[in-house]
């Protein structure tokens, strides 16, 4: 009888201090509260990077792209990239973006890459939790998590739930470390990108990943890597107004579209392309 006391006294004692560890996640509504909080408060940033393509995977020797991004808090955003086969301009403002290619309007949509930033622009929990909806990411859906050799608050899966979109927050700073999406094609449904933000450094209390590794399918596609960071007051408006960029570079026209000149309209076309295969 004693023993049988005994084992039942041990198993309440378990359940007594297991049951709260499971029972109180915070709601992502307040893990979003505490990443933005941690993540300091700039008017704006300009960061210096470089950006490592690996088309066909990490072994190879990367092709290597020059990148400014300017942050412009909380809700604009430009990315400006420079190689040997022209210039890429992508900017995203309050709801709209555009992607300019060889001073060619290329796009109006964002593409999954363009997302990478979202967890370092949005420094607002209610802009943030938008945003993660409108990827996708079930925000009312929270779950502790162990990945490599860290713990994270994950927002949108019950883990260890690989299936769902998801946003993991490092446990002990607070500091966005994962975004998985899907991709957007109907076709490649079944198919992530994740971004890892790592290497986080402080400049006069703003914090910004160092690195960031991008991930397709598992596969490592893409590096950013930061060179130099300022923070500053703010950026002329007229670098993120999409209706001017609009008015001062032409539409990509198509197929219907195309009359006379063709010798230049294949070239452009080729230029565009090219530009992209690399991110393929």
């Amino acid at each position: 009888m004693t023993r049988s006391l005994k084992c039942i006294g041990m198993t309440l004692l378990v359940l007594f201090f297991q049951a709260p560890a499971r029972a109180y996640i915070m709601e992502g509504k307040e893990m979003l509260k505490l990443m933005v909080q941690h993540l300091g408060h700039p008017q704006s940033l300009l960061v210096h990077q470089k950006l490592l393509l690996y088309n066909r995977g990490p072994e190879e020797v990367p092709v290597e792209l020059q990148e400014t991004l300017r942050y412009q808090f909380p809700n604009r955003f430009r990315s400006e990239t420079v190689s040997d086969l022209g210039q890429k301009i992508h900017v995203f403002s309050v709801d709209r973006s555009v992607t300019i290619i060889d001073k060619t309007i290329t796009s109006t949509i964002e593409n999954e890459v363009d997302h990478v930033t979202d967890v370092l622009l949005f420094n607002d929990p209610d802009m943030i939790w938008k945003r993660l909806t409108e990827l996708g990411v079930d925000v009312s859906r929270t779950s502790l998590g162990r990945f490599e050799r860290g713990i994270g608050y994950v927002i949108g899966a019950k883990y260890p739930d690989t299936a769902a979109q998801q946003l993991w927050i490092d446990k002990k700073t607070y500091r966005p470390w994962r975004l998985l999406i899907r991709a957007a094609q109907l076709e490649m449904r079944d198919i992530f990108w994740e971004f890892r933000y790592l290497d986080w450094r402080e400049i006069d209390k703003t914090w910004y990943p160092h690195k960031i590794e991008v991930y397709r399918g598992g596969r490592l596609q893409q590096v950013f890597e930061v060179l130099r960071i300022q923070i500053g007051n703010s950026f002329p408006d007229a670098l993120f107004d999409i209706q001017t960029l609009r008015s001062q570079y032409r539409e990509m026209p198509s197929e219907s579209m195309e009359t006379g000149k063709p010798d230049e309209l294949m070239d452009l076309r080729k230029s565009i392309q090219d530009f992209k295969s690399m991110y393929e």
